[in-house]
């Protein structure tokens, strides 16, 4: 699990960089950050983290070409690493976004999983909670 959470903040931060080195500010796909070598040769979706699995999805937002502020706007990533062994609470998923804030996945904390749900609001109800 220590190697799922430091992988996923490793990822985070080459997001940033990423970024950072484009003109219009995008954060990359898990292709783009292979061709730009923010991910080394040989790794896959599927082999980053031992016995886990990753999915990768960028939301990169399309601007007009008169908009001035090219790159500013709703761009983000989501980042999640999920056990391949799915007994309960041997291994646990967390993912990551761009706040760079890991975090891990409680399905206990959803409203089915309260004794008493006081409507979506009720402050218990948050599955995916900060990492430490």
């Amino acid at each position: 699990m220590s190697r799922a959470k430091g992988t996923l903040r490793s990822s985070g931060g080459s997001q940033l960089a990423y970024q950072g080195m484009n003109n219009a500010k995008n954060y990359g796909s898990f292709q783009a950050m292979k061709d730009t070598l923010y991910i080394a040769e040989g790794y896959n979706l599927g082999n980053m983290i031992e016995n886990y699995s990753m999915t990768w999805s960028v939301h990169n937002p399309q601007r007009m070409s008169d908009e001035a502020e090219i790159g500013l706007g709703p761009h983000s990533f989501t980042i999640v690493a999920y056990p391949r062994d799915t007994r309960p609470y041997y291994l646990m998923t967390f993912g990551i976004t761009e706040d760079q804030i890991v975090r891990v996945y409680k399905p206990e904390n959803t409203a089915e999983g309260l004794n008493e749900f006081n409507g979506p609001d009720d402050p218990r109800v948050q599955t995916w909670d900060p990492a430490m």
